[in-house]
């Protein structure tokens, strides 16, 4: 008869001096589109979807600055005929590392918004890395 293996056995502790890190990024969105501000939620739905985009803008900027953190704030025209943002202006805001300004600008123009109306509004986005 084969003996079974005792797996009440203590195995090793091999992992005594090990450390481990999590880091989670957040991003938040707000969105006030003044007159039209029935489709905020809908809007910031929308823009939130694209965060795995905007989380590589990030940490692709982080690659540079360590300390890139804070939010944007943007003006914007949405085009009624193309269903993309038109115009976007930065505003505002804490973060002031160029590449990441750049990448979230180009990839907001890129979101094919749902609502079909010429829309003003301004734009909110948050990036905070724990």
């Amino acid at each position: 008869e084969v003996p079974l293996y005792n797996i009440s056995k203590r195995a090793p502790d091999i992992m005594k001096n090990v450390s481990t890190i999590t880091k989670f990024l957040s991003i938040n969105v707000e969105v006030d589109l003044l007159k039209h501000n029935n489709h905020n939620s809908e809007l910031a739905h929308t823009i939130f979807t694209q965060s795995p985009y905007l989380k590589n803008c990030f940490l692709s900027a982080r690659q540079d600055d360590k300390r890139v953190g804070g939010f944007i704030t943007y003006n914007f025209l949405v085009s009624e005929a193309s269903g993309n943002i038109k115009i976007i202006r930065r505003s505002g805001g804490t973060i002031v590392a160029p590449k990441l300004q750049d990448c979230v600008t180009k990839e907001l123009l890129q979101i094919a918004i749902p609502i079909r109306k010429t829309m003003v509004g301004q734009l909110k986005l948050s990036f905070d890395y724990r």
